[in-house]
């Protein structure tokens, strides 16, 4: 699964908006408020507890009165929502969704060509190679995620994104580069395996600066761009995000599923190493250009990421990155999305691998990875409407998961139905139900995800540790993914896969009931303040 991630803020604030408002109950309002690219959070806390400890002065002039009316409804104003989006706001997401496109166009690319790359150099016999990729891509992600979200939450700005972005788009480069070496040499040949682990190894570290990237652009970036803004805003813009992000999901594999069939492997590996090299310098140009217009957004946030400095030293010195993870309110639903990781019912490597193997053309298998994207580009339109009905993030969530677990369930019991028969009427039918299935099932999928990465954005506590919590995220997914690889390097020959497809329906089913007793927990329990955790971990 490829798939990131709602309680939720009833709108975010400005600085400049809580100096304008002196009232109590509008500091009390501020409070409520979290805002995770502006100020550190405990200090901003304790002000509000030390001002309210402290007599206000009692006005009775009416001038005075009227003032504070005039400030208070100018400070509403300040709030802006999608149909009063300044110009020049449009303007620098413009920029960093082009910088986003590129990016994903790139890995989106190369996701498909790895897993078809390795079982052709391997002798197409096996998927073990195949798994092999995606299994060292997850224990690097589950060893260093948490390393990785916490170093994107120490670094400037600008920097992090950057210098992720030219691992991403370097590694995919040098890893295709090696897979042409590989497709040029004999299968006997002694420097097949050296070269097809190198393969493994620049794609895992092309993995890695994926995740920073995420984390940077995604989890930090957009909070900060969307801080001066509601929360409907900030729905809209995840949205966007993801919905550029599955369009490449569409149009990239279709391409390379075309000059593969046209021209060959060999050609698809120089057209994906030549589109990574050349993506890195516009996307470096689009970031700077977002970062001019909208630095002082970013100005807070460096203050409390150097504020939060010795806190995030001690947790790196032990599990404290897990512990900060496991005592979000958000708990049950970060872990529902992990789980839906422990699944082969999805356009990864293992499940495109074995519907090449099954008959279907790497044309065929391009266009119907590009017809999940499309119905999860519909999840992104679908989403934002939802959420805006329903009572939070997670109730929107609950609809979305369960709607997943419904669409694949024809899916598994075709596969365990047609695997005994063993007819090959039987066995494409299995295999034409399995597609449509999963590729119906992204709709959940991605509306759960956009509701989980809204909870992420809003719920985490201390907010100036969003990147850290989003990085343990990355391990667990990474640990689950792990889980479902290592099964299908045990159950390694393609006519296992009904029972990968078994397990990870039980999975699935697991998440979304995690997910509904969180959520109904959450609901039936008082609103209360949620503990500060971090400092004395």
């Amino acid at each position: 699964m490829d798939d990131d991630d709602d309680g939720g803020i009833d709108g975010a604030t400005t600085i400049s908006d809580m100096a304008s408002a002196p009232t109590e109950t509008t500091l009390n309002r501020s409070a409520s408020f979290s805002l995770p690219s502006i100020m550190p959070h405990e200090p901003f806390v304790s002000r509000l507890v030390e001002d309210d400890d402290e007599p206000t002065p009692t006005r009775h002039d009416d001038g005075d009165e009227e003032e504070n009316v005039a400030l208070l409804a100018s400070s509403q104003q300040q709030k802006t929502s999608p149909s009063s989006t300044t110009a020049k706001h449009k303007q620098f997401l413009t920029y960093l969704y082009i910088s986003h496109a590129c990016a994903a166009w790139g890995e989106r690319m190369w996701d498909f060509l790895g897993g078809l790359l390795l079982l052709t150099i391997t002798g197409g016999t096996s998927l073990r190679w195949t798994a092999a990729l995606s299994l060292s891509e997850s224990l690097a992600q589950f060893a260093v995620g948490p390393s990785i979200g916490d170093w994107v939450d120490r670094q400037q700005p600008l920097h992090a994104p950057t210098v992720a972005y030219a691992v991403q788009n370097l590694s995919i480069a040098a890893s295709a580069s090696c897979a042409y070496v590989a497709l040029s040499i004999s299968v006997e040949s002694s420097f097949h395996i050296p070269v097809a682990l190198l393969v493994i190894a620049t794609a895992t570290t092309a993995r890695l600066g994926s995740v920073a990237s995420t984390i940077a652009v995604e989890k930090r970036w957009v909070i900060a761009l969307c801080s001066a803004h509601d929360d409907e805003v900030l729905t809209t813009t995840n949205a966007t995000m993801r919905r550029i992000d599955l369009t490449c999901k569409i149009v990239a594999p279709l391409l390379a599923g075309i000059i593969m069939s046209s021209f060959g492997e060999r050609a698809a590996t120089v057209a994906c190493a030549l589109f990574n090299i050349a993506a890195w310098p516009a996307e470096v140009v689009c970031l700077r250009a977002v970062y001019r217009a909208s630095s002082h957004l970013f100005t807070s946030r460096e203050e409390a990421s150097s504020s939060s400095s010795t806190t995030t030293t001690t947790l790196s010195a032990s599990w404290g990155y897990f512990l900060l993870y496991a005592r979000q309110s958000i708990f049950p639903s970060t872990l529902a999305l992990a789980l839906l990781y422990f699944t082969v019912l999805s356009f990864g490597s293992l499940m495109t691998a074995y519907v090449y193997w099954a008959g279907l053309s790497a044309t065929a298998t391009g266009v119907a990875q590009s017809g999940s994207a499309l119905f999860g580009i519909a999840a992104t339109f679908l989403a934002p409407a939802l959420m805006k009905r329903v009572e939070s993030p997670e109730a929107s969530g609950t609809l979305f998961i369960w709607l997943q677990n419904v669409c694949i369930l024809p899916a598994v019991i075709a596969l365990l139905v047609a695997a005994p028969m063993g007819n090959a009427t039987s066995a494409n039918a299995a295999i034409y139900i399995l597609m449509v299935s999963v590729v119906v099932s992204r709709v959940g999928l991605w509306g759960f995800d956009l509701s989980v990465t809204q909870l992420l954005q809003n719920d985490v506590v201390p907010a100036e540790a969003v990147g850290t919590v989003s990085g343990v995220q990355v391990a667990l997914q990474a640990l689950f993914g792990a889980g479902i690889y290592v099964l299908g390097m045990v159950l390694d020959a393609p006519r296992d896969f009904p029972l990968l497809a078994f397990a990870s329906y039980l999975v699935v089913t697991l998440a979304a009931a995690l997910h509904t007793w969180g959520w109904l927990r959450k609901r039936g329990e008082p609103s209360v303040e949620l503990p500060r955790i971090g400092v004395d971990l």
